[in-house]
């Protein structure tokens, strides 16, 4: 029987193991960057998917970038999904840490006093974007020149869930090829189609790395001007 208990522990902890993680909320970020002859723009993302911990009430997130090739950034948040205060009368989490060369750090929170506990969750959250000045006489930067990581090291917490679980080191972090960015803004038409087409009628589709009229819904005028960007 003492022989057992060694294999038993092990079995027991095994099964934890996979129980915990089956139920465990899982964070995917990534960054797509977009190209023109001269500009070049960054758009991060979460794929939050909430389980037993609930959605994320916060997300730092640090991007990396080759200083050679980009300059003059431009760092924007996303403060439609991430903010403080009652809708309608919200305020933003602080602006996005330029300071460093080469490294941008966008540091976002969430808290709704109606729902307190409620997080942030579902497919391609937009966290933020940044615009870049291409310097002249250079390469076009490529996916393995740009990182993404946590926001800030410990003891500060990046990634909080609904019951106040870190996730930090558990979050998966990518880069995805670099596209042209008229390619992107195509991609942005049908993703705004399929939304139109799928949304229930009279119920305001919000997804800000889609609003570019800024009008806080998505619709036919966020086509116009994604078309636009494409052709430019």
């Amino acid at each position: 029987m003492n022989n057992l208990l060694p294999v038993l522990f092990v079995t027991v902890n095994l099964i934890l193991s996979h129980i915990s993680s089956a139920s465990a909320t899982t964070v995917d970020v990534y960054a797509e960057g977009g190209y023109t002859d001269t500009v070049f723009v960054v758009d991060i993302y979460a794929d939050i998917a909430p389980d037993a911990q609930g959605g994320l009430v916060s997300a730092g997130v640090k991007l990396s970038y080759p200083v050679t090739k980009l300059q003059n950034p431009d760092a924007r948040k996303n403060d439609r999904a991430w903010y403080f205060g009652p809708a309608g009368g919200t305020f933003a989490y602080c602006e996005p840490d330029v300071s460093t060369i080469g490294e941008i750090v966008f540091l976002t929170g969430t808290f709704d006093p109606n729902a307190p506990l409620q997080g942030v969750q579902g497919e391609r959250i937009h966290l933020g974007r940044v615009s870049f000045d291409r310097i002249a006489a250079t390469d076009l930067p490529v996916q393995h020149e740009f990182s993404l990581s946590d926001g800030m090291i410990a003891p500060f917490v990046d990634f909080a869930t609904e019951d106040g679980s870190e996730l930090d080191g558990l979050v998966n972090f990518s880069i995805a090829p670099v596209t042209a960015r008229a390619t992107l803004m195509l991609r942005g038409v049908l993703r705004v189609l399929h939304v139109l087409t799928a949304q229930i009628p009279d119920v305001p589709v919000r997804a800000a790395e889609l609003d570019l009229d800024n009008d806080g819904v998505v619709g036919i005028g966020d086509v116009l001007m994604l078309l636009q960007e494409a052709a430019e």
